[in-house]
Protein backbone atom coordinates (compact mmCIF):
# COMPACT_ATOMS: atom_id res chain seq x y z
CA UNK A 1 0.00 0.00 0.00
CA UNK A 2 1.37 3.41 -0.93
CA UNK A 3 1.43 6.19 1.61
CA UNK A 4 -0.46 9.39 0.99
CA UNK A 5 1.86 12.13 -0.17
CA UNK A 6 1.65 15.87 0.11
CA UNK A 7 3.46 18.66 -1.65
CA UNK A 8 5.86 19.96 0.99
CA UNK A 9 6.77 23.64 0.96
CA UNK A 10 9.59 24.81 3.22
CA UNK A 11 11.10 28.21 3.90
CA UNK A 12 14.78 27.80 4.73
CA UNK A 13 17.99 29.75 4.97
CA UNK A 14 21.08 29.42 2.83
CA UNK A 15 22.99 26.85 4.94
CA UNK A 16 20.25 24.24 5.07
CA UNK A 17 21.08 20.53 4.94
CA UNK A 18 19.02 17.46 4.07
CA UNK A 19 18.79 16.78 7.84
CA UNK A 20 16.78 20.03 8.15
CA UNK A 21 14.35 18.74 5.53
CA UNK A 22 14.01 15.36 7.24
CA UNK A 23 13.05 16.98 10.56
CA UNK A 24 10.13 18.69 8.82
CA UNK A 25 8.77 15.57 7.10
CA UNK A 26 6.35 13.41 9.09
CA UNK A 27 6.38 9.68 8.48
CA UNK A 28 8.43 6.50 8.67
CA UNK A 29 11.67 5.67 6.89
CA UNK A 30 11.95 9.14 5.32
CA UNK A 31 14.29 9.54 2.36
CA UNK A 32 15.16 12.68 0.42
CA UNK A 33 16.27 12.69 -3.21
CA UNK A 34 17.75 15.39 -5.43
CA UNK A 35 16.91 14.85 -9.08
CA UNK A 36 16.19 11.20 -8.27
CA UNK A 37 19.47 10.57 -6.38
CA UNK A 38 19.27 9.59 -2.69
CA UNK A 39 20.81 12.24 -0.42
CA UNK A 40 22.50 11.82 2.97
CA UNK A 41 21.49 13.87 6.01
CA UNK A 42 24.72 15.88 5.89
CA UNK A 43 24.37 16.90 2.25
CA UNK A 44 23.88 20.65 1.87
CA UNK A 45 20.85 21.87 -0.06
CA UNK A 46 21.86 22.79 -3.59
CA UNK A 47 19.88 26.00 -4.08
CA UNK A 48 20.60 25.92 -7.82
CA UNK A 49 18.54 22.71 -7.91
CA UNK A 50 15.92 23.68 -5.31
CA UNK A 51 13.12 22.55 -7.63
CA UNK A 52 14.60 19.04 -7.97
CA UNK A 53 14.03 17.69 -4.43
CA UNK A 54 11.63 14.84 -3.63
CA UNK A 55 10.96 12.55 -0.69
CA UNK A 56 9.54 9.10 0.01
CA UNK A 57 8.05 7.40 3.06
CA UNK A 58 7.76 3.71 3.88
CA UNK A 59 5.83 1.92 6.63
CA UNK A 60 7.20 -1.41 7.89
CA UNK A 61 6.15 -4.27 5.63
CA UNK A 62 4.83 -1.96 2.92
CA UNK A 63 6.21 -0.63 -0.35
CA UNK A 64 7.81 2.80 -0.42
CA UNK A 65 5.69 5.68 -1.59
CA UNK A 66 6.21 7.35 -4.93
CA UNK A 67 8.57 10.31 -4.84
CA UNK A 68 6.71 13.48 -3.88
CA UNK A 69 7.94 16.99 -4.67
CA UNK A 70 9.47 19.24 -2.02
CA UNK A 71 9.28 22.95 -2.81
CA UNK A 72 12.13 24.87 -1.20
CA UNK A 73 12.08 28.62 -0.76
CA UNK A 74 14.91 30.69 0.67
CA UNK A 75 14.08 33.05 3.49
CA UNK A 76 13.99 36.70 2.44
CA UNK A 77 14.74 37.98 5.97
CA UNK A 78 18.49 37.95 5.49
CA UNK A 79 21.27 40.15 6.76
CA UNK A 80 22.61 42.41 3.99
CA UNK A 81 26.29 41.88 3.10
CA UNK A 82 27.53 44.82 1.04
CA UNK A 83 30.97 44.80 -0.60
CA UNK A 84 33.55 45.89 1.96
CA UNK A 85 36.93 47.54 1.41
CA UNK A 86 39.54 46.82 4.07
CA UNK A 87 43.19 47.81 4.28
CA UNK A 88 45.93 46.47 6.54
CA UNK A 89 49.27 47.71 7.80
CA UNK A 90 50.58 44.16 7.99
CA UNK A 91 52.03 42.59 4.84
CA UNK A 92 50.65 39.19 5.90
CA UNK A 93 47.14 39.70 7.30
CA UNK A 94 45.26 36.74 8.76
CA UNK A 95 41.54 35.96 8.60
CA UNK A 96 41.18 37.09 12.22
CA UNK A 97 42.66 40.49 11.22
CA UNK A 98 40.04 40.79 8.49
CA UNK A 99 37.17 39.85 10.80
CA UNK A 100 38.43 42.43 13.32
CA UNK A 101 38.74 45.13 10.63
CA UNK A 102 35.21 44.38 9.45
CA UNK A 103 33.94 45.05 12.99
CA UNK A 104 31.53 42.11 13.03
CA UNK A 105 32.26 39.09 15.21
CA UNK A 106 29.67 37.00 13.32
CA UNK A 107 31.64 37.33 10.06
CA UNK A 108 32.80 34.13 8.39
CA UNK A 109 35.38 34.34 5.62
CA UNK A 110 35.36 32.07 2.54
CA UNK A 111 37.48 31.36 -0.53
CA UNK A 112 35.70 30.10 -3.62
CA UNK A 113 36.91 26.72 -4.82
CA UNK A 114 35.10 25.84 -8.04
CA UNK A 115 31.41 25.75 -7.05
CA UNK A 116 32.19 25.47 -3.32
CA UNK A 117 32.93 28.12 -0.75
CA UNK A 118 35.52 26.97 1.80
CA UNK A 119 35.32 28.68 5.19
CA UNK A 120 38.73 29.92 6.29
CA UNK A 121 40.07 29.49 9.85
CA UNK A 122 41.11 32.59 11.82
CA UNK A 123 44.82 31.67 11.59
CA UNK A 124 44.81 31.38 7.77
CA UNK A 125 46.77 33.97 5.81
CA UNK A 126 44.75 36.08 3.41
CA UNK A 127 45.77 35.71 -0.21
CA UNK A 128 45.24 39.18 -1.68
CA UNK A 129 45.35 37.74 -5.22
CA UNK A 130 42.07 35.86 -4.67
CA UNK A 131 38.52 37.16 -4.39
CA UNK A 132 37.31 36.44 -0.89
CA UNK A 133 33.75 36.29 0.38
CA UNK A 134 32.10 36.75 3.74
CA UNK A 135 28.80 36.22 5.51
CA UNK A 136 27.39 37.97 8.56
CA UNK A 137 24.34 37.38 10.71
CA UNK A 138 22.38 40.03 12.56
CA UNK A 139 20.37 39.04 15.64
CA UNK A 140 16.98 37.62 14.68
CA UNK A 141 17.82 37.42 10.95
CA UNK A 142 19.11 34.74 8.65
CA UNK A 143 22.74 34.53 7.55
CA UNK A 144 23.53 36.90 4.72
CA UNK A 145 24.22 35.93 1.15
CA UNK A 146 27.95 35.90 0.49
CA UNK A 147 29.34 39.41 0.00
CA UNK A 148 32.77 40.24 -1.37
CA UNK A 149 35.56 42.13 0.30
CA UNK A 150 38.40 43.98 -1.35
CA UNK A 151 41.85 44.44 0.13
Amino acid sequence: MLLQQLLLVFLFVKNTTVADLLTNITGNNKKVYKNGVLQTATDPIDWDMADKYQYTLEDAGKCPSLQAVITLTKSTDVTPAPTKVVSFCSATPKVLDLRTAMGDSSAKIYLKNGNRYDEQPDAAAINTALTCYYTIEQAGKCISQKGTYCL
